[in-house]
């Protein structure tokens, strides 16, 4: 008469049979995962250990990403060339200088550069820009002064509405058109350095830190075009 094991004894039994049988369970296992890394490998969703995802800083204010595939690249925004104004001309009242663009606010600075001709406000825009690029120029209605400098933009008041205003670049000509012309209280008066658009100021002056009235020109961007093509 066969004996009925007892329930520790059937617990015993299964596991002395798992344990034989443990190469089994092994292979079935290492079948399991080569036949699943396969199906995802296939599919092309198993994570790339090599890929990157850095963030650069480049020389734009624009952060881009390094590393993204050609497959998806972002369309980024091109960068708006921004230039220095070397030279002004004004047609209309036969004036022309070059400009100095002095990275500044030293009044003494300021004042050596005016010797020169006109000099653009370190905190103005440059050309290209949206926002208020801003002139100083001398201007001197005293006989016996034979330094052009000194009479950058002695006239500037005579500009009439329409009249243009070129001021060139190294490689372009930026085209203005005169808006207003006004003589101005520096002492309660203020120019506007943030304009949703394009705009070009000149103001006249004697001596930077020195407050006295003076003329301001603003005049509104037109066009622009490289040298030597006015069209």
């Amino acid at each position: 008469m066969n004996e009925v094991p007892t329930r520790p004894g059937r617990i015993v039994h299964a596991c002395v049979a798992i344990y034989t049988r443990k190469w089994m369970f092994i292979a079935l296992a290492i079948v399991i995962f080569l036949i699943t890394t396969f199906l995802l490998a296939h599919a092309g969703i198993i994570p790339d250990s090599h890929a990157k995802s850095t963030l650069v800083v480049a020389d734009t204010p624009e952060i881009t990403l390094a590393s993204i595939p050609s497959a998806s690249a972002q369309v980024l925004p091109a960068k708006t060339r921004t230039e220095n104004p070397i030279k002004i001309v004004m047609p209309s009242i036969h004036k022309s200088a070059t400009i100095e663009n002095p990275n500044t606010q030293n009044a003494k600075i300021l004042d050596k550069a005016l010797l020169s001709g006109a000099v653009r406000y370190w905190h103005s825009v440059k050309l290209g820009e949206k926002g208020n690029v801003v002139l100083f120029g001398h201007s001197s209605y005293l006989p016996g002064i034979y330094n052009p400098a000194y009479k950058t933009f002695t006239g500037i008041q005579n500009l009439r509405k329409g009249a243009r205003i070129l001021v060139y670049s190294s490689t372009t000509v930026y085209e203005y058109a005169v808006y207003t012309v006004k003589k101005q209280n520096t002492t309660t008066d203020a120019v506007n350095l943030l304009s949703r658009g394009k705009e070009l100021t000149l103001i006249t002056c004697n001596v930077f830190g020195k407050r006295s009235d003076r003329f301001v020109v603003t005049a509104h961007f037109v066009k622009s075009y490289p040298i030597g093509n006015n069209s």
